[in-house]
This record gives structure tokens, C-alpha cells and sequence, in this order.
């Protein structure tokens, strides 16, 4: 009976650190949302992971020296013990992001407002070939779920207290890099691990966006978010999917090559 006081004051105090945790003031459908993709990326960054391995597996059976050799097996071990932190880091700057659209100032470490695509990946501008790459396979996604991703803003964007573009969309694909990126950044990756990774990325979780935003309008379609939403109401302005992409859109897989040559 002594403690009763103790226990009562502990259990009010966990009870009121839950009702304000960023967690409990996000509506229930951002978390809906949220969870579903958060699901299907961890799904993709498991595969991407598990290639990794492979990739730097065939890459040591075929070197031309023992060094170098040693250096990819190296690499192996790198990957695998770190790749719990970088999936890790990328998923919890993805619910980061996810925050900010109703709380703006929860996290510092969520990256800070809309970006124009050539000025989101400011780390690596120090090599312009990786930079054109990243931006390629930006551009790539622009234009291929264009309309997915044009819908999914505006629907998000009723339910949010910041002002948000293609750019800044949790979803969006150099939100996305950005995510990846500076995850692996933490991790002190190698050079060569990270460029490998960065084209696993591509082709594992940028190749799949189109699902990714389709379950996403999905969801918000079916808690009624703008459910008559219509192909010309959205942001981007219909375009065919019949329209060729731009030249440096459709430069983006050869770009990405460029980086094992």
C-alpha cells in the first residue's frame, strides 16, 4: 500500500508520455498508410540486401588479384554487419517524414521541407556522375508514376499541415533516396559497396513505386480522402502515359551502368 502513490504516479506519467508521443497525435490513416509501405519498402530493402551479397559474391569469384579479391569478401562482411542499422535508419527517417506532415517540428532529423530534385542529394555533390544518376533515376520515377504520385500528394496534403509537392511526399522517390542515402552515410560505407547498393536500390524499391503509390491511394480512397479525384484533377495536369519520357529520363538505366564501367 506504500507504494500505491509511486505506482499510480508512474502509470500517469507513462499514460501522458503516450498521449503526447508523435505516435499517438498522427491520424490513424497517415499511420495506415504509413505501416502498409513501410511493409513493402522493409520487403524491398531485405531483397536489395540479400543482392548485395550476390553481387559482391560474383564480383569476388571473378577478381584479377587476391587483393582485390579480399577487398569484395571484405566488403561481404561490411554489408552484412551493418545492414540492420541501415534498413534501421532508412525506415525511421521514413516514419520521420511521415510525422512532419502534421508536426513539423517533432524531429530534426527528418530532412527540413521540399527540395527540388537537382539540390536534394547535396552529399553527393562533390561527383557529378553519381549526382546525375541519383537525379536520372529520380526523373525516371517522375515520369513513369507521374499521375500515382500526383494523386497521392494532393490526397496527403488534406491531411497535412505542411506544404507538400512530389518532392517533399514521404512516398516520392528522391524522398526515398534521400532516406537511403544518408542511411548508408552513416554506416561509412565503401565507395564501390555504395554504388552497387545505389543500383540494387533502383531496380529493387524505385522499380516498384507504382504499387507503392497504388496501395497508397488505395487506402486513402477507401477512408474517403478524395475519393472522386479524377485523372485531370490532378497536380501534374493528365499527361499520357503514351508520351515519351525526356531524353535524360530515358538515359537513367544506361546512366546507372555507367557507374560499373
Amino acid at each position: 500500500m506504500h507504494h500505491d502513490g509511486k505506482v499510480g504516479a508512474a502509470h500517469k506519467a507513462t499514460a501522458e508520455q503516450a498521449t503526447h508521443s508523435p505516435l499517438a497525435r498522427l491520424p490513424v490513416i497517415l499511420l495506415q498508410v504509413h505501416d502498409k509501405a513501410a511493409q513493402q519498402l522493409k520487403n524491398g530493402l531485405q531483397v536489395l540486401f540479400d543482392n548485395t551479397d550476390e553481387a559482391l559474391f560474383a564480383m569476388a569469384d571473378n577478381a584479377r588479384s587476391d587483393a582485390e579479391q579480399s577487398l569484395f569478401f571484405e566488403a561481404m562482411r561490411d554489408v552484412r554487419l551493418k545492414r540492420k542499422h541501415i534498413e534501421r535508419g532508412f525506415l525511421d527517417r521514413f516514419f520521420d517524414a511521415f510525422i512532419r506532415l502534421t508536426q513539423p517540428d517533432v524531429s530534426e532529423r527528418t530532412l527540413h521541407g521540399a527540395a527540388p530534385v537537382e539540390g536534394t542529394f547535396s552529399l553527393l555533390s562533390n561527383d557529378l556522375e553519381r549526382t546525375q544518376v541519383i537525379n536520372a533515376m529520380v526523373a525516371q520515377v517522375m515520369t513513369r508514376d507521374q499521375m500515382a504520385l500526383c494523386q497521392l500528394t494532393q490526397r496527403l496534403a488534406t491531411l497535412c499541415t505542411m506544404s507538400l509537392d512530389e518532392h517533399s511526399n514521404p512516398l516520392g522517390p528522391a524522398m526515398l533516396c534521400e532516406y537511403f542515402l544518408q542511411a548508408e552515410r552513416e554506416q561509412g560505407m565503401d565507395l564501390k559497396v555504395k554504388l552497387i547498393m545505389l543500383q540494387l536500390f533502383e531496380t529493387y524499391l524505385l522499380s516498384h513505386t507504382g504499387q507503392l503509390y497504388a496501395d497508397a491511394n488505395q487506402l486513402l480512397i477507401a477512408t474517403g480522402v478524395l475519393p472522386s479525384l479524377s485523372d485531370n484533377d490532378a497536380c501534374c495536369g493528365a499527361k499520357s502515359q503514351d508520351t515519351p519520357p525526356p531524353a535524360h529520363v530515358q538515359e537513367a538505366q544506361s546512366l546507372v551502368g555507367l557507374l560499373f564501367e
